[in-house]
Order: structure tokens, then sequence, then C-alpha cells
């Protein structure tokens, strides 16, 4: 039913099947069909932030008419304002970092109220202490699992070194005691 409102031409509709076809949740994802039916729904920000998150998919990646279409609804979208905020405040392949226009949109995301930013530029100083222990946390963890590698790589085979040479003299021993050997019951 709502095919054919949105191929009738509904432009409510054609959002609302463009946004199931693009986060793939009741329909298998399809990315052309959820730009068409975006393309043909009513230019609003709402509209213009699904596009925005359409452009960002690997598929359709082009991150210029993403940066377009979040700026065209960052005025009235909390969520297109906060996404250029994370866009320029990380970059991404084909948009440089740009700390200032970060803040601009995270100041405007902060003003038509997102409690998450407000909340981010209230506890500037403790997020970003926090952002930089998470980023030592995760090194240790990786320089751990490294030193780990690094570990059983070197000395996984002197040690199998060393049992056989242990195994050898235990046999040598067992044969001088005049000990048979039963190599059912063994377990080195």
């Amino acid at each position: 039913m709502l095919t054919e409102c949105a191929d009738g031409g509904d432009a409510f509709s054609c959002y609302k099947l463009g946004n199931l076809y693009l986060k793939g949740e009741i329909v298998n994802q399809d990315l052309d069909k959820a730009k068409k039916y975006l393309l043909s729904a009513e230019d609003n920000e709402y509209t213009q932030y699904a596009l925005g998150k359409l452009y960002l998919q690997t598929e359709k990646y082009d991150i210029q008419k993403t940066v377009e279409y979040f700026e065209k609804s960052s005025d009235k979208n909390i969520w297109s304002s906060y996404q250029l905020v994370r866009l320029y405040l990380l970059g991404s392949d084909g948009l440089e970092k740009d700390k200032e226009k970060a803040m601009h949109y995270l100041n405007l995301s902060a003003e038509h109220g997102n409690e998450y930013v407000q909340n981010i530029l209230d506890d500037q100083e403790k997020f970003e202490n926090e952002m930089l222990a998470n980023t030592i946390f995760s090194l240790f963890v990786n320089l751990s699992r490294c030193i780990e590698e690094d570990y059983h790589h070197k000395f996984q085979s002197g040690r199998k070194m060393i049992d056989s040479k242990l195994r050898r003299m235990i046999q040598e021993k067992n044969q001088a005691l005049g000990i048979k050997e039963n190599f059912s019951h063994q377990q080195y």
C-alpha cells in the first residue's frame, strides 16, 4: 500500500518508503530505491537528513553531497548539525578536519535542543579527558596483544624443542632402569 501511494506521488509515502529502504529494517536495504523515493519526497529537513545519510553509505558514498544535504537541514534538524560536527571534527575521505566548523555546528545543534550535544559542551573538559583515557586504554590493549603474539611466535618453537629433549631424556632414563615404554599411557 505504501509503495502504491509513493508511486502515486504522495510525498509523505515517498519519504517513509525511502527511509525504509535506506535503513533496511522491514525490507531489504536497497539504496537505489531509497534514493529514488527520497528524491521524490517533499524537500524538507527530514528528507535532506535521510539523503545525507544515504550518501554516507559505502555503495553511494559522496561526502560533498552528504555535507550539502546536512548543511541544508542543519538549522532545523539537530541530527544534521550533529552529523556535521562528527564529519568536521573527525574528517572523512574527501573532507578535511575543520574544528571551527565543527564547533559552529556543535553550538547550532545545542541551540536547537540537542541534549546530547549540550552535555558535551557542558562537560567538554571531562569529555576530552574520557576520550583521552579511552584512547590510552585502547593503545595498551593493542600493545598487550602485540606482545602476546610476539611471545607466542618467539617461544612456541623453543618450547616444542624443549619438550622433545625432555621426552628423549625420560626415555633414556626409563631404558637405563629397564622400564618398558607403554605409548598408550604416556601423556607429554
